[in-house]
């Protein structure tokens, strides 16, 4: 830059001396002090200005200007990523400096491409209509910062309170592949040049520091342009820096030519000509936003179909495709708005313009999950999730109003709020996993239950896992059988009375201590035996069963059992499970398994982090640290296995298979909740239950369903009749209990092979229907699922006396006079909620 300042001076007006900026840069903050009314240097001596802001990429170079710099100057010292620099004892020898790292791939008008590294590259071809190229898989990471931003963020380094002795790392967050911003160059630029795979290694991911993202918390600091209008700003000083077309002389016409006059007849010829374009012209005004909202919609249903496979690929061309045609289709209909709207329809534009706003928040969601998906750690996974969340919710705000004349609108409406769901649960997963995963050294339990055998947090417990990692680093997973473990149990431990009265058992052993149907009781109770054992701390515990496996085979696809020689798929595992008499089979499984998942494709962690929070909703997958901040988040998920839910109607079914066998891929289970209100006061349920055992045999594997079956009801329930097949079954052989503020029914239930047995329960609520001024009411119908069982079939039915009327509902049903049915599954927690009126 020029040494001569920018800035005239004027009496008492502070001086910023900017020294060494590179073209690209130094006008940039010349521009932004400016505005703050500062006279502007540029010679690199004598160091007399205020405010010093000094570039350099070399860290000699850097304590060679510190030592000339006077005590009294503010510093600001900005460089690059890659910068050999040691923070603390720069910022430790000077009072007022601060540190500034400079982005890897700013870019803004003005940019030098040739000292922009692979951004400059790809813009270079860009410009040069060569094909983009993408060296490796294209996977690598960017962080594409606009100049402005960083611009922002020096300026509040330098200016704001309190950020001497401070480092900030001036780095957009939010991420974009190397082949996604290939796409997005692609689609913003007009040629639509090809996009080439190259050989050899792909760019190193950039390696940032632990603390990168709480410096720009501390300065307040975060980008604020977007990538597509940012890189659009480009590529236009781009293309208006390129040099222009050299004219072509003009030759003088023959003679005889110089002044011909136009005969009416040619004039009429011109006007044809003329009119014939402006013809095309409106009739491609009219068209053209329809026409860009149906491509839109067409990329963005193909877009969500490709996320969903794990074509990552696919679907982040699709969604920027998508986001290209939604734009211009919002531009045509602006313009329309604009001109015709001024007099015409005003209220029909508005409604386009927010449908496509809303379209165009979509597209940019699903491109955020795209992002998160290949995030190279927790912290910017996370942030791509909780912009996609926010996207997400803006265009559900939109797409979720009732449209009857456009039905295309309502499934984007209903994957809008799936999209929203998933991007929701996904953020809580990820900061859950930031809590487990990082910090110190510590050491997880993981329970391999088996499903076929069904207890009551999900199967029994064949084998369990240490799962030990430090600072998101997984540093060892080791497996262990379950009565290997016991073996190493010193004395005897007293079973619960049910155990002992119905298993026989006379001493207690982690295999069974999954009793308590409240996941987080049965883990610290396995935690006790863990400890006395094998003398580990543990920071807490994961179940999980053959429910879980199968899903995620159906994600990931066959698995290859190298020991067995065997390979499994979601369609053959329970077979494979039942017949196998093979020691420590599930250890080998999840084994191979494990080994799959710690190299997992970004493709595959889509599906893989997919399949967890299904898992989780579907409580197949259960949790529960002991670290009290996650387990609250745990807990307000209900991922946690546990029996607490405030609705005042509760209803939890826990099976525990005793037979020693594993008749539970055998049975098949039908379920039933009747409510009778007769009066306000007088409400009366019947749980009823289906058992149909198909074991085709006595023989183990199959085999009578030997069932202790229980019930946790509403605090308070008054037990009035228990039947099997019709016939009652004596109160003596009944277990009645409070547990975990439940009132709980307990009994042993036997279904022989091929046979079928009726269970129905019938108890009087404590509650009783309280209706306001206004004679209405809400009642909530909570019914837990249990871990380890499948979807079975749910019915429930509610009948209410004549004067009291079924307002509204949700799930939303046709109610009919006095009585509401719902006809759903148990594949998760279902919680039923009635609008009355008397």
């Amino acid at each position: 830059m020029s040494s001569a300042p920018l800035v005239e001076s004027v009496a008492d007006q502070p001086v910023a001396q900017i020294i060494n900026a590179q073209a690209f840069v130094g006008p940039a903050l010349a521009d932004a002090l400016t505005a703050r009314r500062l006279k502007i240097i540029t010679a690199p001596s004598p160091l007399t200005g205020d405010y010093i802001f000094y570039f350099s990429a070399s860290g000699s170079d850097i304590h060679q200007f510190l030592a000339r710099v006077p005590r009294s100057a503010k510093i600001l010292i900005a460089s690059p990523l890659d910068t050999d620099i040691d923070p603390p004892e720069l910022l430790a020898s000077h009072p007022n400096l601060r540190l500034v790292t400079l982005p890897p791939h700013l870019y803004g008008p003005g940019l030098d491409l040739n000292k922009a590294g692979i951004l400059g590259e790809l813009l270079t071809q860009l410009r040069n209509h060569q094909p983009l190229r993408i060296v490796g898989d294209g996977l690598t990471p960017a962080y594409p910062t606009f100049i402005s931003d960083v611009m922002s963020g020096i300026t509040a380094a330098m200016f704001s309170a309190h950020t001497e002795g401070h480092q900030f790392i001036l780095i957009n967050p939010q991420s974009i592949s190397l082949l996604n911003l290939a796409y997005l160059l692609r689609s913003l630029a007009p040629g639509h040049q090809l996009i080439e795979s190259a050989e050899g290694p792909a760019p190193n991911p950039i390696d940032l520091p632990d603390d990168w993202l709480t410096s720009q918390q501390e300065l307040h600091w975060s980008p604020k342009t977007d990538l597509t209008a940012g890189l659009h700003q480009t590529l236009q000083s781009l293309n208006s820096s390129m040099s222009s077309v050299p004219s072509v002389p003009s030759v003088p016409l023959p003679a005889g030519r110089q002044a011909s006059v136009i005969t009416p007849s040619r004039f009429s010829v011109r006007l044809k000509f003329l009119f014939l374009p402006i013809l095309l012209l409106l009739f491609w005004l009219i068209f053209a936003p329809p026409a860009h909202l149906f491509l839109g919609l067409r990329s963005l249903k193909n877009s969500q179909a490709s996320l969903l496979a794990g074509n990552l690929d696919r679907s982040s061309s699709a969604a920027y495709r998508a986001l290209s045609s939604f734009d211009r289709s919002h531009q045509g209909i602006n313009f329309f708005a604009a001109t015709i709207g001024r007099w015409l329809f005003p209220d029909l534009f508005l409604r386009a313009t927010k449908i496509t706003t809303s379209l165009n928040h979509l597209s940019r969601g699903q491109l955020d999950l795209i992002q998160a998906a290949t995030a190279p750690d927790l912290n910017l996974a996370g942030l791509s999730l909780k912009q996609a969340k926010i996207n997400f919710s803006l265009a559900h705000i939109e797409l979720a109003k009732p449209r009857p004349r456009l039905p295309f609108l309502t499934s984007f409406s209903s994957q809008t709020a799936q999209s929203l769901e998933l991007a929701s649960r996904a953020e809580i997963l990820v900061n859950l996993a930031g809590q487990l995963f990082t910090g110190p050294k510590k050491t997880y339990l993981i329970l391999l239950q088996n499903s076929g055998e069904l207890r009551p947090t999900g199967g029994f417990i064949e084998s369990l896992a240490f799962l030990t990692v430090e600072s998101g680093k997984l540093l060892d997973l080791e497996f262990v059988n379950v009565y290997t473990a016991d073996s190493q149990l010193q004395g005897q431990v007293e079973p619960p009375s049910s155990l002992k009265t119905y298993l026989d058992s006379t001493s207690w052993y982690l295999r069974d201590s999954n009793w308590d149907p409240d996941f987080a009781n049965s883990a610290r109770q396995a935690e006790w035996f863990v400890d006395k054992e094998f003398h580990r701390p543990l920071a807490g515990t994961f179940a999980v069963n053959l429910y879980f496996l199968r899903d995620l085979l159906s994600a990931l696809g066959p698995l290859e059992i190298t020991a067995l020689d065997q390979t499994l798929t979601a369609d053959n595992l329970f077979d494979r499970i039942q017949s196998s008499r093979q020691p420590d089979l599930l250890i080998k499984i999840f084994q191979s398994l494990s080994n799959r998942i710690t190299s997992i494709s970004p493709p595959d962690r889509v599906k893989f982090i997919s399949t967890l929070i299904d898992s989780l909703a579907h409580r197949q997958l259960l949790i529960t640290p002991i670290d009290p901040q996650a387990a609250a988040l745990v807990a307000g998920e209900r991922w946690d296995g546990g029996l607490a839910h405030p609705a005042p109607d509760f209803l939890a079914i826990r099976e525990a298979n005793l037979g020693v066998n594993q008749a539970n891929f055998f049975i098949r289970r039908n379920l039933h909740y009747r409510l009778r209100a007769f009066k306000e006061d007088n409400l009366v349920a019947t749980v009823l239950i289906n058992y149909d055992n198909t074991s085709p045999s006595a023989a183990w594997p199959a085999g009578a369903y030997k069932n202790y079956l229980r019930l946790y009801l509403p605090l308070g329930s008054q037990l009035q009749q228990v039947t099997l097949n019709q016939q009652i079954i004596p109160l003596s052989d009944l277990s009645l209990s409070v547990d975990h503020q439940r009132t709980v029914i307990g009994f042993l239930v036997t279904v022989p092979t091929q046979e079928q047995r009726t269970v129905e329960v019938t108890y009087k609520l404590p509650h009783q229907l309280i209706f306001d001024d206004q004679n209405r009411t809400v009642y909530n119908l909570f019914i837990s699922k249990q871990s380890g069982t499948d979807s079975d079939p749910l019915t429930v039915n509610l009948t209410f006396p004549p004067y009291i009327q079924v307002v509204r509902t949700t799930p939303v049903r046709e109610p009919l006079p006095g009585a509401i049915t719902f006809l759903t599954d148990l594949s998760t927690d279902r919680l039923f909620t009635m609008e009355l009126e008397k």
